[in-house]
């Protein structure tokens, strides 16, 4: 889209669609998401499976932020300018954090 309204609007569904994606695919782990424009939060079981998850995706540099007190809740503050090729990256790279974390702690 070419205003920002346009843009904040689609990157927010791009987003919002992956994380249901991932709500899908591990339950135990990602409990909710929520937010509006590109100011997002993932909400996890618990705060220490948020920060595995957290601690993960820093290695694969992508910089999520946890809440005031705990990594419960992790924030995601793109910039208004962050193409869909890198919001699907970091839907890919949530993906993969979330299955390293969930298996580790999930698997049978």
């Amino acid at each position: 889209s070419r205003t920002l309204p346009g843009r904040a609007r689609r990157a927010e569904k791009m987003f919002k669609d992956g994380m249901a994606v991932l709500r899908k695919k591990y339950p135990e782990l990602l409990v909710d998401f929520r937010g509006r424009g590109l100011f997002l939060c993932m909400e996890f079981c618990d705060g220490d499976m948020g920060y595995e998850v957290v601690y993960e995706a820093f290695n694969r540099k992508l910089l999520l932020s946890g809440s005031l007190i705990n990594a419960r809740t992790i924030r995601i503050e793109p910039p208004l300018n962050i193409s869909d090729e890198h919001i699907m990256k970091a839907i890919e790279i949530l993906d993969e954090c979330m299955g390293i974390v969930y298996k580790k702690h999930w698997s049978k």
